[in-house]
């Protein structure tokens, strides 16, 4: 095969995730555990790139999965971030109800930076992490609602959300692959069909944000 059209069929199966969340969610580690089968307490604060290489339905598919790994409390996050985007993940933690609130900031950021790509149908997934801690939570605590979050997704033509665990590995691999089937399925043109509701995005507690 000659180079020029390896390359092109590399690219055609090249895709940019990018995973967004309020601080502390697990961006970074649900993206460590994917990538590399890893958990760490403590992670970096940069804007972190990392590479993987899947086979999803016989197609080999090259993902490059950005997270803001702790710049969103700079409110530092550029464009050079959303640039390219194919797909988007939102986290935010099972146990901390304020968190599924505050992705209402981050539609409206997708709204900025994505809005012509979100018409489009660009796969947006919501992946509720830290399952593990649902039967060790204080007192205090509030579980968001997967009910509420699967409505919320229904309603704006969302993948139906994931809760996952990036401590334990619980559900990590089945939310990457169904953003990756998803995305295969709109490049092969079987979803091309697929557009976003033109109503306001509001998720529970919110007031106010468009995400298409």
């Amino acid at each position: 095969m000659e180079p020029n059209l390896t390359e092109h069929l590399r690219e055609q199966n090249e895709y940019k995730i990018i995973v967004i969340g309020a601080v502390a969610v697990g961006k970074t580690s649900l993206v460590m555990r994917y990538v590399h089968d890893q958990f760490r307490e403590r992670m970096s604060t940069l804007i972190a790139e990392k590479d993987k290489v899947v086979t999803v339905d016989g197609q080999e598919v090259h993902l490059k999965i950005w997270d803001t790994a702790g710049q969103e409390r700079y409110q530092s996050i550029t464009n050079r971030f959303y640039a390219e985007t194919k797909a988007v993940i939102v986290v935010y933690d099972i146990v901390n109800e304020d968190t599924w609130t505050d992705v209402d900031y981050w539609a409206k950021e997708l709204n900025y930076y994505l809005l012509n790509e979100l018409d489009a149908g660009m796969p947006v997934l919501f992946v509720g992490n830290k399952k593990d801690l649902v039967d060790r939570r204080d007192e205090d605590q509030k579980i968001v609602s997967f009910r509420q979050v699967q409505e919320v997704a229904n309603a704006y033509g969302f993948l139906s959300p994931v809760e996952v665990s990036a401590k334990t590995g619980h559900n990590v691999e089945k939310a990457f692959t169904a953003i990756v089937r998803q995305l295969l399925k709109i490049n092969e043109g079987k979803d091309s069909s697929h557009t976003r509701p033109k109503d306001n995005f509001k998720p529970p507690g919110s007031t106010c944000c468009s995400v298409s």
